[in-house]
């Protein structure tokens, strides 16, 4: 499939690590294409599905809004994301608010479908939990159905 078009709408599901514990979500984005470049928004959730090497427990949950910005090689888009997220602490009713910085590459498997992986760091920009831990890194491997 030569000169593949990244315009459109997409939504898709991932499931990958983060801090040593397992975490599925969901995403939904719109993105634009002008020559080779690509630039686009993205809301996604997603949830932890077991406690992690840092202490954050199963179920924490993950909300995030952001743009990304990319390159694409025919079949290919690699880019960078930057989002704010805000992460259900669980215990209260208190939540932290974080910077999201991601860096992925996802591919055209055929003109509807994609695979990707994604790596993500947050960092935490306002604090209202009790947790000390200020970054959480994570990679997901992704699929996706554009439409």
């Amino acid at each position: 499939m030569a000169n593949a078009d990244w315009s459109g709408f997409y939504t898709g599901v991932e499931i990958g690590g983060i801090d040593g514990a397992p975490v599925g979500g969901a995403f939904a984005g719109a993105q634009y294409q002008l020559w080779a470049f690509v630039a686009g928004i993205e809301i996604s959730y997603d949830t932890l599905l077991g406690d992690t090497n840092i202490g954050a427990p199963s179920g924490l949950d993950y909300f995030s809004v952001g743009y990304r910005l990319g390159w694409a090689f025919d079949e290919v888009l690699g880019y960078l994301g930057v989002a704010g997220s805000s992460t259900d602490t669980e215990d209260t009713d208190l939540f932290d608010i974080q910077a999201v910085f991601e860096l992925g590459f996802d591919y055209r498997y055929t003109d509807t479908l994609t695979v990707g992986v994604q790596y993500k760091s947050n960092v935490s920009i306002l604090q209202f939990s009790e947790d000390d831990d200020t970054s959480i890194d994570g990679l997901s491997l992704r699929v996706a159905y554009q439409f």
